[in-house]
């Protein structure tokens, strides 16, 4: 449901967090797999190769947060491994310690483009908050999250909105519902 940006009660923008991203339990699915970095890899290209020029980003985003030992995401040795999470609900939906959820919807170099593309999902009247981190010494990567989900089938539908809008971060996938529910209370 669109909302208006300048009328009525359901006034919604992105919030900038003044906070720093928190580091998910991290839990490895069984669409989650290990890499070994090879001599001359980067990041960037082992998250390009995983997940595609068009989410590569959100993957470094993914990698950083999932390889917390690797704090420079610039300085990585050949022979360690990486653990490269799947882009599914399993991994992008999160249980709040208040029970609600947010999404983690995507990832981008600038802070101009996460607010841009912010905006697109502020329109359909959903809460968005554009988070900051250091992932290396000269990077910054800026994550996009609705928040504020209140129970899992809110989430589901804020989903499949974004399927629809296509700005979900992942294709969707049918899930039995007791899997979903197991999948995200580790959360």
């Amino acid at each position: 449901m669109p909302t208006d940006q300048n009328t009525g009660p359901n006034k919604t923008s992105a919030k900038i967090a003044a906070v720093p991203l928190q580091t998910a339990q991290i839990n490895v699915g069984p669409k989650d797999h290990r890499v070994t970095i090879q001599y001359g890899s980067t990041v960037f290209q082992i998250a390009n190769d995983a997940y595609g020029s068009r989410s590569a980003i959100m993957g470094m985003d993914l990698i950083a947060e999932f390889n917390p030992s690797i704090s420079n995401l610039n300085w990585i040795s050949a022979g360690e491994d990486l653990l490269l999470p799947a882009l599914s609900e399993e991994t992008l939906l999160r249980r709040q310690p208040d029970g609600s959820f947010l999404l983690i919807v995507a990832s981008f170099l600038s802070r101009r483009e996460a607010e841009e593309f912010a905006q697109q999902i502020v329109r359909d009247g959903l809460p968005v908050i554009v988070t900051a981190k250091a992932v290396s010494n000269n990077l910054v990567l800026h994550r996009l999250e609705i928040t504020g989900l209140k129970n899992l089938e809110q989430a589901r539908q804020t989903i499949q909105l974004g399927f629809k809008r296509r700005w979900a971060p992942f294709a969707p996938e049918p899930l039995i519902e007791t899997q979903a529910d197991q999948a995200v209370t580790g959360y």
